[in-house]
Formats: structure tokens, sequence, C-alpha cells
């Protein structure tokens, strides 16, 4: 009673009313006092970390700090990972390769570690990242410190601005963070990804998203991915858009995460065929087909998915069903009509139309379509025939279309005249 007595009375004459550098000179002073500590991290996540505001210099430091001492404390560790997450995300901790050890002995002392911990304080590196894991693997049972875990590595690796797989994205995130990437899936991060997914039933939408988000960062790397299509990725994350259709920022994530796994030169076709992929990522782009963002990265999946084979492609534009809502060529005119000057997403159906028109046994399966078709790139080239990304593009798929497949309007199906004359209106 007497040591729950002083560290009552400890907490509440920690300086709060002083500001943050006095409640940082008491931690110091305080750091052994295991609820002193607790109180602190509470108050400086709760008050301190809030609307980009910038903190202190010696914040980072303080935290590597108490958590070495009070690495049994699930508590502190998930204040202290709610302090470094606003840390990084305001600048004041960034990438950096690591200080090594002062020794250069195989296996460092745990003072060395510490060390080299300390010395690395504002750095995210395999020392500070390994530390993490390490009380990460410790505490994981404890939702809050799971998702705070991966929030963490969201805020180090997933910039807001950062939210597309083209090939330019993918290799400024290669450059900038190949140090770390592949010594990131030697720790627990990528368990707790995947325990992350696993929790699609639980009815927490938050640790399903940031999950979804950081592995699609990973998968950058081929060897990560296919460690995450060897755990089962692919049909996790389908699970989590299945049983969350209407949630826009899971399926945004989960859509660039299908990207990932499936543009791997590791997905094989038999993957892709265990899943009624096509109807799930149908519904979404109908269901989301206003938001440009979701919607481009919807189609950008749907492409990587039927670059496997013509089989994939059949089975999205779904030739007995040409005139119905949820076929890829009737959501391809949806969006047109939706987003008819937005220059990215009119890219991306050019390609979805490029990979359509490629093969000779889709087009057959397509022939009332062709026309439209052709009249959505006639438009296109049109609209935009000084723009070499789409006008050029538009009308090199119109030179590829055989002269066999040339057919005159009036034999088009009413259905689809239609469809096509609505995208004007």
């Amino acid at each position: 009673m007497t040591i729950k007595f002083t560290d009552f009375f400890i907490s509440v004459n920690i300086p709060y009313d002083k500001g943050l550098s006095a409640v940082l000179r008491y931690l110091g002073d305080k750091i052994e006092h295991e609820n002193c500590v607790e109180g602190v991290l509470d108050w400086i996540a709760q008050t301190q970390c809030r609307n980009g505001a910038s903190t202190h210099p010696f914040l980072p430091l303080l935290t590597w700090k108490v958590f070495l001492v009070h690495n049994e404390n699930p508590k502190i560790f998930q204040y202290g990972l709610e302090i470094l997450i606003h840390c990084t995300s305001v600048g004041e901790m960034k990438i950096q390769a690591p200080d090594p050890p002062s020794s250069r002995a195989e296996q460092p002392t745990s003072q060395e570690i510490c060390d080299a911990v300390i010395n690395n304080s504002i750095y995210w590196n395999e020392n500070t990242l390994n530390l993490i894991s390490e009380l990460a693997r410790r505490h994981s049972e404890h939702l809050k410190v799971h998702e705070r875990a991966l929030a963490l590595l969201e805020a180090i690796f997933c910039p807001l601005r950062t939210n597309d797989l083209t090939q330019e994205a993918r290799l400024t995130y290669w450059s900038k963070y190949s140090l770390i990437y592949r010594s990131v899936f030697k720790m627990v991060y990528p368990e707790l990804i995947i325990r992350g997914l696993m929790k699609v039933h639980d009815g927490f939408p938050d640790i399903l998203r940031i999950a979804l988000s950081t592995m699609w960062k990973l998968c950058i790397d081929e060897e990560n991915s296919k460690k995450f299509l060897e755990m089962d990725a692919f049909k996790l994350v389908y699970d989590v858009m299945y049983y969350w259709p209407k949630h826009p920022e899971i399926i945004n994530q989960g859509a660039l995460s299908l990207t990932a796994l499936s543009s791997s030169r590791w997905m094989i076709e038999d993957i892709l065929m265990q899943y009624d992929i096509p109807t799930l990522l149908l519904n979404s782009l109908d269901t989301f087909c206003l938001y440009n963002e979701i919607c481009y990265n919807l189609f950008y999946t749907v492409g990587s998915i039927i670059n496997h084979s013509a089989e994939q492609v059949l089975r999205f534009v779904r030739p007995g069903a040409i005139m119905k809502e949820k076929n890829l060529i009737a959501l391809i005119l949806k969006a047109y009509s939706i987003h008819h000057d937005n220059d990215r997403i009119i890219g991306t159906l050019i390609k979805l139309i490029s990979t359509i028109m490629a093969d000779d046994a889709i087009l057959e399966a397509i022939f009332s379509a062709i026309p439209t078709l052709k009249a959505l790139l006639t438009e296109i080239y049109s609209r935009f025939h000084n723009c070499r990304e789409l006008g050029s593009a538009a009308q090199e798929v119109l030179q590829r279309i055989p002269v066999a497949y040339n057919i005159p309007m009036d034999a088009i199906e009413p259905d689809i005249l239609i469809d096509f004359k609505m995208l004007s209106i």
C-alpha cells in the first residue's frame, strides 16, 4: 500500500501546468517510478501529440529510455507508441542507416545494444525497429498495442500523399526505404499484419485498414510479396474486402494490396482462380465509382489481374452479361461518364480496353460491344488528340482492332447505344 501511495503522490505532483520541458525533466528524474511514467506518457500522448504540433528534441530519447526500463508494461508501451507515431508524422524522427554498437563483436552486450538504441533515438533503422518489434511481440495480445505498432509502421512507410502503385511510386519507395525494407520482414511486423487481417470479424476497421496499408508498401519488394503470398495474404485481403464492402478506406487499401500481390512475379494463376475476384472488384467499382482515388485504384487492380491471362479478362467482361451494370465494359462506360475530365482515370480505362482488345477470343466473346468501345476510344482521341498519353494511346488501340470487327452502328444492340449516348449527358 505504501508503494501505491507513493506512486500516487508522485503522479499528482507531476508539473503538467509548467509545460512539456518541465514534465520531461521530471520524467527523467522519476523514470524508475512505473505509475509516474505511465501517467506522464499518457498526458504527453493526449495533450502534446495533436494536430501536427512540434514536440521537444529530447522526447524520442526519453521514450526509448522508458521502453528499456519498463518493457513489461503494455500501457507504457502503447502510450510510447503514440508519441513515436506523432514524432514520425511531424518529421522529428526519420529513416536513416544505424550507427553500429561501439563493439565490433558479433554478439554485442545488452548495454551496447541499449547504447545503440539511445544513439539512434531520432532515427528509424534496424536497431530502433527491432526494439519496437520485440516489445510488440511481447504485448501484441493487447489490441491497442497491436494496432499502434502497425500504425507506427504506417507512419514510417506510408506518407498520406503516397497512395498508388505506379512504377514511379515503386521506384521512389524502393530508393528511399530499401535499407530497411527487408530487415523489417525479419522482425515481427509481417506476423502483426497477418494477425491484424485475421481480425476481419472482430469489428475493428482501423486495424484492418492499417494492416492493408502497411502490407502493400512492403510488397513493393518482390521478396516480401513472395513471403506474404506464402502466408496466405491474398485470401485474407479478399476476405477483408468481402466482409467490409462499404468501407471506403478498407476497399481502397485492399485494392492496392491486391494489386501489389497480383503484380508479383510469384503470383500464380491458380491463386486468382480460387476466389471470385471479379465480383468483388466489380461490385466495389459500382459502389465507389464516384470516388476519384478509389475508382482509379480499383481499375488499376483489375488491370493487374487481367494482365495475367485472357481467361482473367473473360472473367471480368462476362460475355453473357455485357449489358448488365456489374460488368467491366459497362463499368468502364460508367466511369468515363463520371470522370470524363480525369486524365489519370481515363488513362487507366484506355489500358484496360487495350488489354480487352488484345486477344481474338475475347473480341469474339464481346463482339456486340466492340462498336461501343471503338466509339469511346474515338471520342477520347478527338478530345485529347494533343495529349500523347491519352490521345495517342486511344488511337493506337483503335488501329490494332482487326478490320473484321468493324460493325456498322445500326448493328449494335440498342441498349449498348443507349449506354454510350448517356456518356454525353
